[in-house]
């Protein structure tokens, strides 16, 4: 799980870069990137504009439905996400936190969260650690049946035809 917080720590940490350079810049500079940004929207807009007309959007609409059936019947095995630990803790705690309404049971709850030692929280992350041996078993096993690069092949796909 922490692996993923990183994962998208990584571009914030790009766009703040790109930020702090963006305002480096002087105002010549800035104006060149904002007109070939404009020019990319545009570009853009046409093109879209252009694919409605000519009917392509009903054959990608198509295309990404089957791609997804196919997808989830490649991965009819694959273990179900589980819920994160803080959320799994807020939910068997809830009722027990004073308040009218849920935002304020909601931050007593994460207030207390943090405040829990290690061993408090490892009933909350069974879960967690369940799910992840299950996947380390799945992607084995479709590694050996040879699913796992069809799988990859369509999810490139699909986030390509999302563009």
């Amino acid at each position: 799980m922490r692996n993923k917080k990183v994962s998208k720590e990584g571009p914030a940490i790009a766009m703040t870069v790109a930020n702090e350079g963006f305002k480096a810049m002087n105002e010549k500079e800035r104006r060149i990137l904002q007109k070939k940004y404009e020019k990319t929207q545009q570009d853009f807009e046409n093109w879209k504009q252009k694919v409605i007309k000519d009917g392509r959007v009903k054959i990608m609409k198509d295309l990404e439905s089957n791609l997804n059936q196919r997808l989830k019947k490649l991965e009819f095995d694959k273990p179900k996400r589980c819920i994160p630990p803080n959320i799994y803790y807020y939910q068997q705690t809830f009722k027990s936190y004073e308040g009218s309404d849920s935002k304020t049971k909601l931050q007593q709850s994460m207030k207390k969260w943090k405040t829990l030692s290690a061993a408090e929280k490892e009933p909350y992350y069974e879960s967690v650690n369940k799910y992840n041996k299950e996947m380390i078993v799945w992607k084995e096993t479709t590694s050996q049946d040879g699913r796992i690069e069809v799988i990859k092949a369509i999810k490139t796909l699909l986030t390509q035809l999302k563009m």
